[in-house]
């Protein structure tokens, strides 16, 4: 009687464990598909911030809007 109870709760220590282990795996792996996603999305934003800050967009983007350069800064001296 004693083995069998042994073996059952040897049995149930081993199952435990098994499940930890799997549920750990699976969080793991969901954890990196996150990972993977979210640096994706950081490298369109970080296109997108390079394309908007591109001087030659900038400029396209202004004349449609009938902007036009405005001529050199004037620095005043104080007196």
């Amino acid at each position: 009687m004693a083995a069998i109870m042994a073996a059952t709760m040897l049995g149930l220590v081993y199952l435990t464990q098994t499940l930890g282990s799997n549920a750990t795996s699976s969080e793991i792996r969901d954890l990196a598909a996150q990972r993977e996603e979210l640096g994706q999305r950081l490298r369109n934003q970080a296109m997108a911030v390079e394309t908007f800050a591109d001087p030659e967009e900038i400029g396209l983007k202004a004349r449609k809007l009938g902007l036009r350069k405005l001529g050199d800064p004037v620095v005043l001296a104080a007196p």
